[in-house]
């Protein structure tokens, strides 16, 4: 990979973003204590060994909660783009 496919790569990436953000409004989600919760005591309840506390996990919880919230809008749109999508190939 050259310096310029790079460059083109990582322009690509902040378009996607700009738009995924706008469009969707990921910059605005959140994920509240009682989500944060609620995950915790589902991990602690189904895991065998010492679960630490949630002081210490919550971070984790919530940024996990939020990329789980962010790929599901995600998701929704690349569906909706794709139903509106019409390909031509030509010959």
């Amino acid at each position: 990979m050259t310096e310029a496919d790079l460059r083109a790569d990582i322009a690509n990436d902040v378009i996607i973003n700009k738009y995924l953000d706008e469009k969707l409004g990921l910059n605005t989600l959140t994920v509240s204590d009682e989500d944060v919760q609620t995950a915790y005591d589902a991990a602690a309840e189904s895991n065998t060994e010492e679960v630490p506390p949630l002081e210490e996990v919550a971070e984790l919880i919530r940024n996990q909660l939020l990329a789980e919230k962010q790929q599901g809008l995600i998701g929704t749109e690349l569906e909706r783009l794709r139903a509106e999508a019409t390909i031509e190939i030509k010959a």
